[in-house]
């Protein structure tokens, strides 16, 4: 007497192909929970990163000395076309100010921090220091004959600033 043969699909039984169909969907399952974890762990980032700003004294002593910079009307570009170490107080405010902003353009564009978040909060503020800036900047390019000085805050701003939402 003949044995009856076990169905087969595509070269395998039914045991095979619904152990495949679990593994897969554990597969896209786990794959949706990095995705998921690691777009949580971006917006934790960003929330904990802006919350420091206003928590970190240092860093809102320069903020309030900028402002009162700003309200001075200090000539940032002279400051940028004299010597540095003219105006060594004046100029760590802004050099501070200004490496915050391309940690964080920085932080963006290599998708570190989530960028809907901190545009949301911040993209006045950002867009409207970097106008203020941006002349400072220049002039500190050319001196240095280095072009990418805060190139990517640069081109956060211009992105921002272009970006009507």
């Amino acid at each position: 007497m003949q044995q009856p043969q076990d169905f087969t699909l595509w070269g395998g039984n039914i045991a095979f192909w619904i152990q495949t169909l679990v593994f897969l969907f554990s597969a896209i399952i786990a794959i949706f929970t990095l995705w998921r974890n690691e777009a949580q762990a971006k917006k934790r980032a960003t929330v904990d990163l802006v919350l420091s700003e206003t928590q970190d004294m240092s860093f809102r002593d320069i903020k309030e000395k900028f402002g009162q910079y700003k309200k001075e009307k200090i000539n940032f570009t002279k400051l940028a076309c004299d010597e540095l170490a003219d105006h060594p107080e004046e100029n760590e405010v802004i050099m501070t100010i200004l490496n915050h902003y391309e940690f964080i353009a920085s932080g963006i564009f290599e998708k570190a921090l989530d960028e809907k978040i901190y545009k949301r909060m911040k993209k006045g503020i950002l867009v409207r220091d970097w106008k203020t800036l941006e002349p400072y900047v220049m002039e500190l390019r050319r001196k240095e004959g280095r072009k990418a000085i805060y190139a990517e805050t640069q081109k956060l701003a211009e992105k921002w600033e272009n970006d009507p939402k």
